[in-house]
């Protein structure tokens, strides 16, 4: 924006009604994720560190979800709503964790995961890691298979 910050913003499929969702914070705003229900906006907030916050488009304002000592990124909704799927680093908390949507406690999933993304059913997650590699793993981040271990893999989806 003018500003010069980082913003979220939303724009008509025709190009039209460009709009700043993040435009009034006090910090840069980047790597949304939608909500299943299109009601929420989850993202990084870059003010002293790098923490999750969650945009509720009703009106309801950003909360944090995470305010911690961590560096996150990369959120992807579950398919139900209820957990976010993010990349934590820091040290040895470095890879894949969740956390519920309405906060709490993170889990730590799979050490060196990064980029998560959910399965349409929400039992799996596909990820890459820092050297490369697609893996697959079950939700609660056992049973790590690798899908395509070539270092040259990366950005994985379903």
């Amino acid at each position: 924006n003018e500003s010069g910050r980082v913003n979220v913003f939303v724009i008509d499929l025709d190009g039209s009604d460009l709009v700043n969702l993040t435009g009034e914070l006090p910090y840069d705003a980047s790597g949304p994720a939608w909500s299943p229900d299109g009601a929420r906006i989850v993202f990084s907030a870059y003010d002293t560190d790098v923490d999750l916050h969650i945009l509720n488009l009703d009106g309801g304002g950003v909360t944090p979800l995470i305010n911690d000592f961590m560096t996150e990124g990369g959120p992807d909704w579950s398919p139900d709503g209820t957990t976010i799927l993010f990349t934590a680093m820091h040290g040895s908390d470095q890879g894949l964790h969740t956390i519920p949507a309405t906060g709490g406690d993170n889990d730590f999933l799979v050490p060196g995961g990064q980029f998560g993304r959910w399965s349409a059913d929400g039992g799996s997650v596909v990820f890459t890691t820092e050297n490369g590699g697609i893996f697959r793993a079950t939700a609660n981040g056992s049973s790590v298979t690798p899908v395509d271990p070539s270092p040259d893999a990366w950005g994985p989806d379903w």
